[in-house]
């Protein structure tokens, strides 16, 4: 038997990278995982038991914690206006076109950018208008019912050369967001991921002392209409990448946020210690083909949570909001804020988060010369609803409502 040939230390493959999706980028504090996702069934006899394992669903999960301007990192909380039932990849109907001006109008266009990678589909027996088949276009955003459709992303975000579109809708067709996300390494490579969407949100934490954003998850899954066996079904790779330039440590932001509960005092201009945490639960279910397997989610569970240590809020202040005695007290209450949580970051146009109609919760009052008398104090949203629809639970944007 001859002897291990010994390696050569040039060879190994290590280094980070850096990740562009929605159109914009951002940067990772730490290590990035793109794992694979794989789930198996047996194949068995009697007589044999288990004779091997074969695939049942395959995507890739990939983990980071971002670092970078805040407002570009505002993509990664899109669920604050899903109700359960819905997708993680946004969804609206095509209600008609405008031959001539080749203007769409959709039912909603409120889950998708400017720019948005979609595929169009007929439901049943619609068929979709002439211009459009069921592969990947580019969404140019009017309006909040409005569009046109583009064969590229730049063309799409300058709401140039639309794609002519003839005839009329028949029928029920829709469309659905397949977003991108490229992982960028330094020497030069990109894997492009066609399919991707949030499965686990990050945190955001409100201090100049933390790093504001917690660790993201997003899943990747095979392109929308295309069989596994597509050599580009699931992703592409390319050499030889321009690396990003635009990186700015400055754009690295950390620093104190103001914090607001209506318009009264105490609570409407809050000073905090410790920081202040959003965190923003989520359970999702599959939902695929038998051709496929899992295709994407479906939201089953969304919420968002508040938590800070106000400065300076006494054991009454917080017995009056909790309506522990008097008017409007009692079993079976209903207990709806009536005020928003905000918080706003210090510097313009960099992190605006709010939570709708937010109620505080039940907490321990301190009697301690070492500990705030309130302590840590948690807040949740409520959901309200316009003419029977539901409204948003969170915002998280820039520094101002969209």
């Amino acid at each position: 038997m001859s002897a291990p040939t010994p390696s050569l230390p040039a060879i190994r493959i290590a280094g980070g990278c850096y990740a562009f999706t929605r159109n914009k980028a951002f940067y990772f504090k730490g290590l990035v995982t793109a794992e694979p996702k794989r789930t198996t069934f047996n194949v068995e006899t009697n007589q044999h038991g288990v004779i091997e394992h074969r695939e049942q669903d395959f995507t890739y999960e990939i983990k980071g914690t971002p670092a970078g301007r805040l407002d570009a990192l505002s993509v990664l909380w899109p669920y604050g206006a899903c109700a359960v039932g819905e997708l993680v990849h946004a969804v609206t109907k095509l209600v008609s076109i405008n031959a001539g001006t080749d203007v769409a109008t959709f039912t909603s266009l409120a889950r998708f950018r400017n720019g948005a990678p979609v595929v169009p589909g007929a439901v049943g027996t619609g068929v979709l208008p002439g211009g459009l088949t069921q592969t990947i276009f580019y969404l140019h955003i009017i309006s909040g019912t409005t569009g046109t459709f583009h064969t590229t992303e730049a063309a799409a975000i300058a709401g140039t050369s639309p794609v002519d579109l003839t005839g009329s809708v028949t029928g029920e067709c829709r469309i659905i967001e397949q977003e991108y996300l490229n992982l960028i390494d330094y020497q030069g490579n990109q894997y492009q991921f066609f399919n991707v969407a949030v499965v686990g949100l990050p945190n955001i934490n409100g201090s100049a002392a933390k790093s504001p954003i917690g660790e993201v998850t997003f899943e990747a899954f095979r392109q929308f209409g295309i069989a596994p066996t597509n050599a580009a079904s699931f992703y592409t790779k390319t050499t030889g990448v321009t690396l990003d330039t635009s990186f700015d440590p400055s754009a690295i932001v950390t620093e104190a946020f103001n914090m607001s509960w209506g318009v009264t005092a105490p609570w409407a201009a809050m000073a905090t210690r410790d920081g202040i945490e959003m965190s923003f639960p989520l359970s999702l279910d599959p939902l695929g083909d038998d051709v496929i397997g899992i295709q994407t989610r479906i939201i089953k569970y969304a919420d968002a949570q508040l938590s800070a240590m106000p400065i300076g809020i006494s054991e009454d202040d917080v017995y009056a909001k909790l309506v522990a005695q008097g008017s409007g007290a009692g079993r079976g209450r209903r207990i709806v804020g009536t005020d928003n949580l905000d918080i706003t970051s210090t510097t313009t146009n960099s992190l605006f988060a709010r939570l709708y109609a937010a109620a505080l919760q039940p907490s321990a009052q301190n009697y301690d010369p070492a500990a705030d008398r309130a302590g840590r104090l948690t807040w949740k949203p409520n959901r309200s609803y316009t003419a029977g629809v539901a409204n948003a639970l969170y915002y998280v944007g820039p520094s101002f409502i969209a």
